[in-house]
């Protein structure tokens, strides 16, 4: 039986980082925690990651699983970039791309975005407000 886990968007880590919430120290506890690869090409192109972030994102890293972007999340990421761009609402790539494999695997998505992520019929968004 595969685990099901909650996908944390990258808003949530770079919060984390910056020390501006405990959201992510307390999904850790309750839950198995994983992000997408998008999310670490945009974490790790932040030019200006502190020594100590840098620690604390590694660390973070041994704690959580790395969801791929594979054919079928690709694949689900181009319907829902075509239905967004139908309705006049896209959203940014990385974030229909991190749409597109949390889709493909049901799993529900912990992010601040929760507006633009709403646009996208049949994605899980996690509540903020039960952590």
């Amino acid at each position: 039986m595969e685990t099901a886990f909650l996908v944390v968007d990258t808003d949530i880590v770079i919060n984390h980082l910056r020390d501006y919430n405990a959201l992510l120290e307390r999904a850790l506890l309750r839950f198995s925690i994983a992000i997408t690869a998008l999310t670490i090409y945009e974490l790790f192109a932040v030019p200006r990651l502190s020594t100590q972030q840098t620690q604390k994102l590694e660390d973070l890293l041994s704690l959580t699983t790395v969801l791929p972007l594979a054919y079928k999340s690709a694949n689900q990421a181009a319907q829902i970039y075509r239905f967004l761009a139908s309705q006049g609402q896209l959203i940014s790539l990385p974030d229909i791309l991190i749409a597109g494999i949390c889709s493909v695997h049901n799993y529900p998505l912990l992010t601040r975005n929760q507006a633009h992520f709403a646009r996208i019929p049949g994605l899980v968004l996690f509540p903020l407000e039960t952590l």
